[in-house]
């Protein structure tokens, strides 16, 4: 009885270490919105001012001829600063996967989908 107890537990801990890593596999390999975000995205559909957008690492955001930043405020949100136009703290809902980027525009029932141009 005492080895079959024993034998037992070097079970429970080999799937025991093996469920810890298979977490900090999976831990790993889920992306934050704000390092899905870095990139160049191109829109979907109809040409318009937020045609092509990019996302750089330290919260530039390129879009055109204009550079300005962005944050991720929340789950879902994302906020827009371009100096010197009229778009200050401009705050849209968001949601980004590898290969897709749609911008929320609540007030005006609007959808921006994009796709990672790089």
């Amino acid at each position: 009885m005492n080895y079959t107890f024993h034998k037992n537990l070097k079970s429970l801990k080999a799937l025991f270490i093996g469920l810890l890593f298979v977490t900090l596999f999976l831990s790993a390999c889920s992306s934050k919105p704000e390092s899905l975000l870095i990139g160049k995205w191109q829109s979907i559909g109809k040409e318009d001012a937020w045609r092509n957008m990019t996302f750089l690492k330290d919260g530039t955001v390129i879009m055109g001829s204009y550079s300005g930043t962005y944050r991720v405020l929340e789950k879902g949100l994302l906020a827009f600063n371009f100096p010197g136009t009229t778009v200050s703290n401009l705050v849209l809902g968001f949601s980004v996967s590898k290969d897709e980027f749609i911008l929320k525009w609540d007030v005006l029932d609007k959808v921006n989908k994009y796709r990672r141009m790089d």
